[in-house]
């Protein structure tokens, strides 16, 4: 069970992270938090009993004895109005020597690190119930699909899923050497089987993927999620390139490695939102390099001074397209294929200035709390890795709801005046 552990660790990871010992990007540990609750109360605070002989229950408001106000006051015939409740944040949570602390007091403290949190349990929240629906989604497709054939949906699926074969020795001994040093000393025989049962599985869903994709194709799926409201985070993006309508009404940042494997899937991930909103979205990239790849800020260097000659895009096409040979020669050579000018080019790489860049867009990401890559930022709002496509969409197509409804409200203002 360990070993299958460690092999879908090493298979199936899904991003670019730094590792912890290394400086000045982030120290990175785990890519998700683990759930959060909703702020229910728990089952011993809902069996606290009410009233004066309530006892107080851990995490709530308890105030001392020596701060609590006496059981009776003796008014005479003065009309007494109880004052207001306390706004929120301004509730005591502790005392030192009968001096409140309030929630509020901490704000300063702990404003990034919940923002982060509420940020991550709202998307993880939101995630979990898009791949419930997912399920759900397929379940019908399968049992309308099996039921046109008259057979079970189990019956369906066998058929379907009928031409898998087993691995053979040649891939699991490809996907062994692949994965050698997590294995850790491990042998090929003993890896054997966990790697069969892990390449089996993978490949049975793949084939579940495609055949859902083919049912997905000739139906009429409608996505309603509701785009819960997310936090934003402010990005300074000045200086940075850029490409769409410099007033889009939705701005995506996008924090990359050009080593990163996982950034060339963002790459396409984001051309796909700009060519699905061309009016609307403005991308901006901002390099994040990781230390662990060695080349990334020679190449992020080197589309810098492509940028100086207005072809920064161009460059970057070329980097992800002919990942990852970086090496002097290659990033002349693509600079070459683009006609820029050699000369110009190789003093820019060499200069202060190209390299200041790349390290100020790496203290904005660390100031940001990115501990991997790609990291996407759709109008301030930080996505937790990649999310779902119909996600992404759905965030987008709030903000251009918002975006919209702001805009016709300031026009029936100014009619209005």
């Amino acid at each position: 069970m360990l070993l299958r552990s460690i092999l879908a660790v090493a298979l199936l990871l899904g991003a670019c992270v730094a590792p912890s010992s290394m400086d000045p990007v982030p120290s990175v540990g785990k890519t998700s938090l683990p759930g959060l609750d909703d702020g229910a109360p728990t089952a011993e605070a809902a069996s606290q009993p009410e009233g004066d002989n309530a006892t107080a229950v851990a995490g709530e408001s308890a105030v001392p004895p020596a701060a609590q106000a006496p059981s009776s006051v003796s008014l005479g015939v003065v009309d007494f109005t109880p004052p207001p409740p306390p706004s929120p944040g301004q509730e005591a949570i502790a005392y030192v020597n009968g001096s409140a602390i309030t929630g509020a007091a901490l704000a300063g403290d702990l404003r990034e690190e919940l923002r982060e949190i509420d940020n991550e349990h709202a998307q993880r929240r939101l995630h979990s119930i898009w791949l419930a629906l997912e399920r759900q989604i397929d379940r019908r497709l399968f049992a309308a699909a099996a039921a046109a054939d008259g057979i079970s949906e189990e019956r369906y699926l066998e058929q379907r899923l009928s031409t898998i074969l087993p691995p053979s020795d040649d891939e699991l001994r490809r996907v062994y050497d692949d994965n050698r040093e997590v294995l850790g000393g491990v042998s090929f025989e003993e890896a054997r089987d966990s790697l069969s049962a892990h390449l089996s599985g993978q490949q049975r869903q793949e084939a579940f993927s495609r055949v859902s994709g083919e049912l997905r194709e000739r139906a009429r799926i409608d996505y309603a999620l509701p785009i819960p409201k997310l936090p934003r985070f402010d990005v300074d993006i000045s200086g940075a390139p850029f490409t769409g309508p410099e007033d889009a009404a939705v701005t995506v940042v996008e924090f990359s490695d050009f080593e990163c494997p996982y950034c060339a899937r963002g790459r396409a991930l984001v051309h796909h939102l700009r060519e699905t909103w061309p009016d609307d979205v403005r991308v901006v990239f901002m390099d994040f390099p990781l230390q662990q790849h060695t080349r990334a800020i020679p190449a992020a260097v080197a589309a810098f001074c492509a940028g100086e000659q207005g072809l920064f895009w161009p460059y970057h096409d070329l980097l992800f397209d002919h990942q990852p040979a970086f090496d002097d020669a290659s990033l002349k050579r693509y600079g070459a294929l683009l006609e820029l000018d050699a000369e110009d080019f190789e003093q820019c790489r060499a200069t202060a200035r190209a390299a200041a860049s790349v390290t100020s867009d790496i203290e904005a990401g660390r100031r940001l709390g990115i501990e991997g890559t790609p990291t996407l930022f759709i109008n301030g709002i930080k996505l937790i890795g990649l999310l779902p496509l119909p996600l992404i969409r759905g965030i987008i197509a709030a903000e251009l709801d918002g975006y919209e409804g702001a805009r016709h409200g300031a026009k029936a203002a100014a009619a209005a005046r």
